[in-house]
Parts: structure tokens; C-alpha cells; sequence
């Protein structure tokens, strides 16, 4: 199924400089795939690794963002606030892009 052979292909790609509008157009489409399906691998790109400043990192982190902000649920809206507190700045800073490429 789609959704999956994305998800996978966010989890196997190692390097996504060149990819970054593949890579967030994946995210993004994850976003549209049922409500709660992918929260916590997005929850987990979001959240995890705080002090990981790495490009892949950061694009990664906004594409999360971004797909959340999508998928627009309950759940979905506590975790967009909690990267929007983050004491880490690349979260919040993620979370921050992710609003405006949103609007």
C-alpha cells in the first residue's frame, strides 16, 4: 500500500540532500493518510534527537511538522505544542516552518 512504501522510504533514506521537496511532499502525503496511522513515526521525526542540528535532521523535523499540521487531530495538535515548547530551538524552529509553508 502507498502510505507504507512511503514510510519506508522516509525510514531507508539515509541522505536527502538534493531530495528535499520528495522528502516533504512524503511527509505531507503521510499527513492525508487516516487520522492516527503514522503519529508516532512522525511524533518520533519531530521529537526525537533534540540535539541533532544535521540538515536531514532539521528537514526531516519540519516535514513531521508539517504532516501533523495535516492531519490536523487532537492528537496530532499535542504534539504540535509540544515542538512548539521545545527547549530544543531546532524543534521549535521546525514546528515554526512547518506553520508557514501550512498557510
Amino acid at each position: 500500500e502507498t502510505p507504507e512504501l512511503i514510510l519506508d522510504y522516509l525510514a531507508r533514506k539515509k541522505n536527502i540532500r538534493g531530495d528535499e521537496r520528495q522528502i516533504m511532499n512524503c511527509y505531507k502525503m503521510l499527513g492525508t493518510y487516516g487520522p492516527d496511522r503514522f503519529v508516532p513515526f512522525l511524533r518520533e521525526s519531530l521529537l526525537d534527537r533534540g540535539l541533532d542540528f544535521s540538515f536531514d535532521r532539521s528537514l526531516r523535523r519540519q516535514g513531521a511538522a508539517l504532516a501533523l499540521l495535516e492531519l490536523n487531530t487532537k492528537e496530532a495538535q499535542d504534539i504540535l505544542e509540544k515542538a512548539s515548547k521545545s527547549l530544543f530551538p531546532g524543534v521549535r524552529s521546525a514546528y515554526q516552518k512547518a506553520l508557514k509553508d501550512h498557510q
